[in-house]
């Protein structure tokens, strides 16, 4: 069903309404998403944007990784799209494996998140942020 979505087709389901859309926290990466061939609204609120995918030219020479912040959107909107293959379901659980900017390791760690369908004064959209525990 998720993937459905990603992929433009209609879906079936409860869709959610989000404050987090409505008071404007996170990011639309709407557009970004488009160029990987995905469809729909994106959001990504600004705790995953912070630590998954925002990276400076600072943070390259800090960790030895020449990296930007469109190559870790796209990584990370990939893997949801793999993600939701199969799911079925209106809210995909998933790992990600990205560099973290906190510290200087250049090592890749996992993290979990969580995307689920949102209700927008726009109409249905994606929200991705961090799974809490």
């Amino acid at each position: 069903m998720l993937l459905n979505t990603l992929l433009d087709r209609k879906a079936a389901g409860p869709i959610f309404t989000s404050s987090f859309v409505i008071q404007g926290q996170g990011r639309d990466v709407s557009f970004d998403a488009a160029r990987l061939g995905l469809s729909g609204h994106y959001f990504i609120d600004d705790e995953v944007w912070k630590d998954a995918v925002e990276w400076t030219g600072r943070d390259s020479a800090e960790h030895g990784v020449d990296l930007d912040s469109l190559t870790r959107l796209q990584d990370l909107l990939l893997q949801l799209r793999r993600a939701a293959r199969g799911a079925g379901t209106t809210t995909v659980y998933f790992s990600h494996m990205r560099v973290p900017r906190s510290g200087r390791s250049s090592h890749a760690e996992r993290i979990r998140l969580v995307a689920n369908y949102i209700g927008t004064p726009h109409g249905q959209a994606l929200q991705i942020h961090f799974l809490s525990e």
